[in-house]
């Protein structure tokens, strides 16, 4: 029985930890969108005069 709980409560911890990585790669993956639309700015604005 004690081995059950032990087990519940490493799946729980790695259930937050996945969760927590998910938010920390959507962060990611939205900074990036950000980054590329400016560098695209940017090359309008430099390099397309």
């Amino acid at each position: 029985m004690r081995n059950a709980i032990t087990d519940t409560s490493i799946i729980k911890q790695i259930e937050e930890l996945l969760a927590i990585l998910r938010n920390q790669i959507k962060t990611l993956e939205d900074e990036m969108i950000t980054f590329i639309d400016q560098n695209q700015e940017l090359k309008r604005k430099y390099i397309y005069q």
